[in-house]
């Protein structure tokens, strides 16, 4: 025996399926399981409503435990098997379960989504609106650690895993969102990534099954294995073509941040100025990079440069906005972690929430008066407090936010902003406050 051969009875005897599987059990395992009526219904609801609260309320390890609930798998793998055993009373019944499994969970999260109180659309929702061909990838391979793990005499313990990855409620939850709250471009984008993983982990098992050469239920003859891969394919292709799309959008969007990364962001954060966040966003036939900083201001003359330097690299529809809060970046240092993340998400808010109680009542518009006074430039006010809940004790701390529009680009000096800071912590009654000046 040559070396050639040698190599390849021992990758055929690293590699081997066959030898392990469990063609009669596999076959009854899913076909047993892909009617879903009694306690499969109950539990199917649970996962919706797990799925919901915890896209609801942003918590991942509520999602997954959602995931790991869900029946949604046996009637997807039971579309697989049909089409690779030929059998047309298995595929009538994994596709009427699958649709019927599909309306209940839209449903459940509908219902939910409906009555909550919360109801925005958090990261964990958006995160499954844009599905790309990674998601594609994500429900091939995971499909085939599932049908090869569930096709084995010795169960494995890759299946919770596959259900993880796959990640089949969550997005139907999300398209639940989607038509609850009206936004139908959410639930267009969440439900697109549900027919892919449903698609794909149905392709992969389907391939499995082919390739461990499962007995077929009922003879197809040429004629009608042709038109049925003609219209696999075309369902295939119709489906990856717009994931394909948006990971070209992704891969843009990301290259574009690198560029504006290295080309500004880079040269605005030093030793007496630092960028706290920054993005890019769309507004009309411009990009505006919003950055905004802490610690030194920037002057108008710098910004100027800015828009020049990224002109000059190729960015003509890009325009540098900055905004500063009035911290120094001790002060951030000094910081605790939940006042610092509480005071960088007041900075995605338009305008801070109104304070009116019994101890400190201010009006937002007499302030606005006395800095028309003192600050010409200045065009609007916002005022607001940002809750720090604290995860043990009874009181909780809150920071004041300032949120400052100018009619122009204006940039303070130190002694400049020193005084705005010291009026407006007199005007306001308090001994520390976060200023934003937009």
């Amino acid at each position: 025996m040559n070396s050639a051969d040698l190599i390849k009875n021992y990758l055929k005897k690293i590699f081997h399926l066959q030898d392990t599987t469990d063609q009669e059990g596999t076959v009854n395992n899913i076909n047993e399981n892909i009617d879903l009526k009694g306690y499969n219904i109950w539990i199917l609801i649970c996962s919706a409503v797990l799925a919901s609260i915890g896209l609801d309320v942003n918590s991942a390890a509520v999602i997954i435990g959602a995931m790991l609930i869900s029946p949604l798998m046996s009637p997807i793998l039971g579309v697989g098997l049909s089409f690779g055993i030929n059998d047309k009373e298995m595929l009538t019944r994994s596709l009427r379960n699958l649709g019927m499994a599909t309306f209940i969970s839209l449903t459940t999260a509908y219902i939910y989504f409906t009555i909550t109180p919360l109801g925005d659309a958090t990261a964990e929702i958006l995160a499954r609106t844009q599905p790309t061909l990674l998601d594609v990838m994500v429900a091939f391979f995971g499909g085939i650690a599932g049908i090869v793990s569930g096709s084995r005499k010795e169960k494995t313990n890759a299946i919770p895993g596959v259900a993880i990855a796959t990640a089949l409620m969550p997005p139907l939850c999300s398209a639940g969102f989607g038509l609850a709250t009206g936004q139908l471009m959410i639930f267009a984008g969440a439900f697109y990534l549900f027919i892919i993983n449903a698609i794909f982990i149905s392709l992969s098992t389907y391939l499995v099954i082919k390739f461990l050469q499962f007995p077929l239920r009922q003879y197809m003859d040429v004629k009608t294995r042709k038109r049925v891969s003609r219209i696999m394919s075309f369902a295939l292709l119709f489906v990856v073509i717009p994931s394909g799309y948006f990971l070209w959008e992704v891969y843009l969007k990301n290259k574009m941040n690198r560029q504006v990364q290295n080309i500004i962001i880079n040269k605005i954060s030093n030793d007496e100025t630092e960028v706290l966040k920054w993005n890019i966003e769309n507004r009309d036939s411009l990009k505006y990079v919003q950055v905004v900083i802490a610690g030194k201001p920037v002057s108008e003359k710098e910004i100027a440069s800015y828009d020049s330097l990224l002109k000059a690299s190729g960015f003509d529809d890009l325009r540098i906005k900055l905004s500063r809060v009035n911290v120094s970046k001790e002060e951030i240092a000094d910081m605790s972690r939940e006042v610092a993340a509480s005071m960088l998400n007041a900075i995605n808010l338009k305008a801070a929430t109104p304070i009116n109680n019994k101890d400190n009542v201010y009006a937002t518009s007499d302030i606005s008066k006395e800095l028309a006074v003192l600050y010409p430039e200045a065009s609007q006010i916002s005022i607001g407090e940002m809750v720090n809940l604290k995860q043990s004790g009874n009181s909780n701390d809150t920071l004041t936010h300032v949120i400052i529009n100018w009619k122009k680009k204006t940039s303070l000096s130190n002694q400049g902003a020193k005084k705005l800071y010291a009026f407006l912590k007199l005007r306001l009654n308090k001994d520390t406050l976060i200023i934003l000046n937009r």
